[in-house]
């Protein structure tokens, strides 16, 4: 089954407010709107993500629909998200040849501590399985290489990346992978020095974080201390209780996960 069926109904421009100017400042108040994209009007843009980089450049990307297949789309700020400049497509669409794509969603952006821009996302081609791509700017996202795969299996289907730069150079992954079981949801994760190659793909969960109906919404992050890597989750049983573990060999191995929340929300019935 493929998880990228919530309906698209709405037809909007994506307007996000970008307050990192006066709240760096200090100044104890959002600014105003600004506009992040520059074309796309008339149709959806949506899934939005941002990040600053070491060099203070703001890093914007979102789900775009101007092309039948769904696309990712990225504008970048270097006044600190007063204002963006013209937005570039991220994906190739089927200008590489060993890239093809029916459809792409669920883009997520993150720059590690040289300043490399990385951009996730899951893409369809032709059938039921998603697979992880992720391309990389060496220019402060200017431009964007050809992108890598990140998850190494085609049994079922990939869902919800996210990433996170490591400030000492390279990237880490997660993301909900259906590999074992089209009615399970397990965490992978990958790691690359550079963005051009990704390691095998390392199950973070010791067991099942929820059914394929309830999304986990995994979030990354890497830590000061080097090797240090943390993942978090929410519960998909008949709870949503938010769950965390963490690597302390660079994301090699995962520890148990320790429960975070502690107030049940129950399914009604």
């Amino acid at each position: 089954m493929r998880h990228d069926t919530w309906p698209v109904a709405m037809v909007c421009t994506l307007l996000l407010a970008i307050p990192l100017v006066p709240c760096l400042a200090g100044a104890g108040a959002l600014g105003p709107n600004t506009r992040v994209n520059s074309g796309g009007d008339g149709y959806y843009q949506g899934d939005p993500d941002v990040v600053v980089g070491p060099e203070g450049n703001v890093y914007v990307v979102w789900e775009e629909w101007r092309h039948v297949e769904g696309s990712v789309y990225l504008a970048r700020s270097t006044d600190g998200g007063i204002s963006f400049e013209a937005d570039l497509r991220v994906d190739p669409g089927d200008s590489v040849a060993a890239y093809r794509s029916d459809l792409v969603r669920f883009p997520c952006v993150a720059v590690d501590g040289a300043g490399i821009v990385y951009a996730a996302w899951v893409s369809w081609s032709g059938s039921e399985t998603g697979s992880v791509y992720c391309a990389r700017s060496v220019d402060q996202g200017v431009s964007f290489e050809a992108p890598v795969l990140v998850s190494d299996s085609d049994v079922n289907d990939r869902a919800w990346p996210r990433i996170a730069g490591d400030p000492r150079g390279g990237v880490y992954l997660v993301w909900g992978d259906f590999r074992n079981s089209e009615d399970i949801i397990d965490l992978y994760t990958s790691w690359s020095a550079d963005g051009t190659s990704f390691t095998p793909n390392v199950k973070a969960n010791l067991s099942p974080v929820g059914p394929s109906c309830t999304p986990p919404l995994p979030e990354i992050a890497v830590g000061d201390i080097p090797g240090y890597v943390y993942i978090v989750w929410r519960g998909g049983w008949y709870d949503r209780w938010i769950s965390a573990c963490r690597s302390i060999d660079g994301g090699a191995t995962f520890e148990p996960p320790v429960q975070v929340s502690y107030e049940p929300w129950y399914y009604g019935g």
